[in-house]
């Protein structure tokens, strides 16, 4: 017996009725929505992903202005995911996201960069994901908050692209504008996440109908081995999607993490003879899986050894005893990880930091260390950088941090 499988009230597929249910818990745990008719045997396929709303606008109406508007509306323009409105006349709901472009053509720069200004009350994940994803496309950038920004909501942009002269101008126009519809898909998706949130509803009707057809030509048709070994193909698939709806069932407990740093960079005054900089820094390591997690490690590693100190509350391990700070249950804090701290710092340039108590971080919940690193520009080398590393040992997991500390003199 065969089940209609409809998407959007129109139907895509067939499967045997025996893989109803695994076929249901498979849309159910990647967020589709299912409802079966026992009256008309058929199973309806929906999503809720919410149809989001970006107003994108220009602050001057130049040839390159447009061109990149376009470009990013291109990326942006999803069925089913997110609307781009170009009139602001014509909206008629507070957009979800407000964006203002802008562009420059730099003569003396060969690389570009994007300055992202925004007002006070920004949300901080935004900002993070800019720093992930400007990071990891090695694209300068600079995130300024502006007290005195034209449009207050905490969901306003100005992107200023600053491009390189041609002929590099259309190369960087695409992996800006690419950068950018990243960061707001990932940011206005954040709470569905589920792997069909950043698919358009055209690509996931197409999908599901792959996944569930064997293809038949002609030939095959008038066949009758074949039409048999066709079935056992399709029996297969379902025994197969039973497997993966029971492996999902089964593998309920997620072990993840998200750590970032958040830092503000200290320049030596203009007229001070030590040319000595100073960071000031927050890494964050926040439990985004569903099981409680304990006692982080933390490696942060910083290059070149020789021009950079990382400094903070942080003892060494024969030391916790009389210098650690008490609570009710003992000593707190941090200390080093090994007694030979400082050959490790002198060797590779790691620190290794661990909780002096035992330190649980429950689903959801985020745990800051605090540090300051000093550095002076380095002899041999124009930058300083610093990456992080959290390792948990009792779940053999290890997770690097979003972005790095980045210098360059």
């Amino acid at each position: 017996m065969k089940i209609s499988v409809y998407f959007n009230n129109e139907v895509i597929t067939e499967i045997p009725y025996h893989s109803l249910v695994s076929f249901r818990l498979f849309c159910e745990q990647h967020g589709l929505h299912t409802n079966w008719s026992s009256v008309e045997k058929r199973l309806d396929l929906f999503s809720d992903f919410q149809q989001n709303q970006i107003a994108l606008s220009l602050t001057t109406n130049t040839p390159l202005n447009n061109d990149v508007l376009q470009t990013l509306k291109q990326f942006l323009s999803i069925d089913g995911l997110v609307t781009v409105i170009e009139n602001l006349e014509s909206i008629t709901t507070n957009p979800y996201l407000q964006i203002k472009v802008a562009t420059f053509e730099n003569t003396s720069d060969k690389h570009g960069f994007l300055v992202i200004e925004h007002g006070s009350g920004i949300d901080e994940r935004l900002r993070n994901l800019f720093r992930t994803e400007l990071n990891k496309e090695k694209i300068p950038f600079q995130l300024k908050e502006t007290k005195h920004f034209p449009l207050t909501s905490s969901r306003s942009l100005f992107l200023k692209f600053h491009f390189p002269p041609n002929p590099n101008l259309d190369v960087y126009k695409e992996l800006f504008s690419m950068c950018i519809a990243k960061v707001i898909l990932r940011y206005i998706k954040r709470q569905q996440n589920q792997i069909f949130s950043y698919l358009p509803k055209n690509m996931l009707k197409n999908w599901l109908v792959t996944m569930t057809q064997t293809h038949i030509s002609p030939e095959q048709k008038n066949v009758p081995q074949e039409d048999e070994r066709i079935e056992k193909g399709k029996d297969k698939n379902s025994q197969a999607l039973k497997l993966i709806s029971q492996n999902l069932q089964k593998n309920k407990r997620i072990i993840n993490v998200e750590t970032f740093f958040d830092y503000t960079i200290l320049l030596p005054q203009s007229e001070s003879e030590l040319k000595e900089y100073l960071i000031e820094g927050v890494l964050y390591i926040k439990n985004t899986g569903n099981q409680a997690i304990l006692n982080p490690v933390i490696c942060i590693k910083i290059t070149p050894v020789e021009s950079a100190s990382l400094q903070g509350q942080i003892i060494p391990p024969k030391m916790v005893s009389s210098l650690g700070t008490k609570s009710i249950n003992g000593e707190k804090g941090w200390k080093y990880l090994y007694d030979d701290w400082r050959q490790k710092v002198k060797k590779n340039g790691e620190y290794w930091i661990t909780p002096i108590q035992v330190l649980q971080i429950p689903p959801g919940e985020t745990t800051m260390f605090n540090f300051k690193i000093n550095f002076e520009q380095p002899k041999n080398g124009k930058s300083i950088t610093a990456q992080a590393f959290v390792y948990f040992q009792e779940d053999k997991k290890q997770f690097p941090s979003n972005n790095q500390i980045s210098f360059s003199f």
